[in-house]
C-alpha cells in the first residue's frame, strides 16, 4: 500500500481516513507516520509502530 498526499484538510474531514496508514507533517517539518486511530477534542491519534 502506498501514501496518497492530500493537503492540509479539516479535521472533521479527517474521519474517512481512520485505520489508513498516514504521514502528518508538523509545523516544524518534522515527518510522523502511523496509522490514523481517530480524533479526540480535536486532536489527531496516530498509532505509531515502535
Amino acid at each position: 500500500m502506498t501514501l496518497q498526499e492530500i493537503q492540509t484538510i479539516p479535521l472533521d474531514a479527517c474521519h474517512h481516513h481512520v485505520g489508513k496508514p498516514v504521514c502528518a507533517v508538523l509545523q516544524d517539518g518534522t515527518h510522523v507516520y502511523g496509522m490514523l486511530g481517530g480524533l479526540h477534542d480535536g486532536k489527531l491519534i496516530l498509532h505509531r509502530a515502535v
